[in-house]
């Protein structure tokens, strides 16, 4: 439940950087930990809940990991701006880099 929880605000961190054209503040470094962390919660529930009810931990794993997949896509053209404070969406999906000051 932890996973899925940090995965959906993974994509709160970023969603208006994914949507609109233009120069936003650079959070996709906090997005990419809720991530490690929403896998790492994920791992812990499959392993504690695996003997107890082995269908419907296999069943929710498979969703966060879709979940995670996918943010991992998103994220991705955006993580070699990993150490600058802005990024700029292009028309074409593309990422620019930018230090404003």
């Amino acid at each position: 439940m932890a996973g899925l929880f940090l995965g959906w605000v993974s994509v709160g961190f970023t969603i208006e950087m994914e949507t609109f054209v233009g120069l936003r503040e650079n959070r996709a470094p906090i997005a990419v930990f809720l991530l490690v962390i929403a896998a790492l919660c994920a791992l812990a529930g499959a392993m504690l809940s695996a003997r107890r009810i082995p269908r419907t931990t296999a069943v929710l794993t498979l969703c966060v990991v879709a979940l995670l997949t996918w943010r991992t896509v998103v994220l991705a053209p955006m993580l070699p701006c990993w150490s600058h404070e802005s990024v700029g969406r292009n028309e074409d999906g593309s990422y620019d880099c930018y230090d404003r000051f």
